[in-house]
């Protein structure tokens, strides 16, 4: 049954092509094969051996480091919004007391 809701997708990436099967639509499939090419020739230009391997290591490498720097945010966040609803939480409650 879920096997009839995913959708083969045809993608390019780096001047190989893949047949990418997934449950989300074609146009998401192909931004993230688009993505993924563009971090591939990015670290293509920064290697003077560019052989597929470390040119996927090193593409892997920068989006795992973009990927722990937005957790890190996210987390960060959270964090502060959390300090702030127990900062309010406190206030709110000072204030029934006092009125009691």
């Amino acid at each position: 049954m879920g096997e009839e809701k995913r959708k083969l997708v045809k993608v390019n990436i780096f001047g190989e092509d893949y047949k990418i099967k997934g449950d989300a639509n074609s146009e998401y499939i192909m931004r993230i094969a688009d993505y993924l090419d563009r971090m591939m020739r990015s670290a293509s230009e920064r290697l003077t051996n560019r052989s597929h391997n470390n040119v996927a290591v090193l593409a892997a490498f920068h989006i795992a480091d973009e990927l722990f720097k937005v957790r890190n945010e996210s987390e960060n966040s959270a964090s502060a919004i959390r300090a702030k609803l127990e900062s309010l939480y406190e206030q709110l409650h000072r204030c029934i007391i006092s009125r009691e």
